[in-house]
């Protein structure tokens, strides 16, 4: 699920991301709070299946954090001062709507290569 950020967010205004995420509350394990993020950012409260952990460190950003993927048709309820809109791209078009979107250098770098 490909989502607009907010034109009010920090990191990107108005940019493409691919994954929802966020940081960790004191003592939040990682799987917990990528559990919290999707429920706040995306409305939906599916199970979460590790892919790997990662380090970035550019575009405006450092992070140290754990990569999750999960499964659904929704439906996505966003908070607008999150998300402006969102769409489903299938993997055969991911390429295409890269291309062709403004979207986060973290978000290009890190998720892609996980995708199968």
């Amino acid at each position: 699920l490909a989502h607009q950020r907010a034109l009010t967010k920090a990191l990107g205004p108005g940019s493409w991301d691919l994954g929802f995420g966020g940081a960790c509350e004191v003592g939040e394990p990682f799987r917990r709070t990528a559990q919290r993020e999707l429920a706040e950012e995306a409305g939906i409260g599916t199970p979460l299946r590790l892919l790997g952990d990662y380090r970035w460190d550019g575009a405006g950003s450092r992070e140290v954090g754990v990569l999750y993927d999960t499964v659904s048709d929704g439906p996505f309820v966003h908070p607008p001062d999150e998300v402006v809109t969102s769409r489903l791209v299938r993997l055969d078009e991911l390429d295409d709507f890269c291309a062709s979107h403004v979207v986060l250098a973290a978000a290009l770098a890190l998720v892609p290569p996980h995708l199968h």
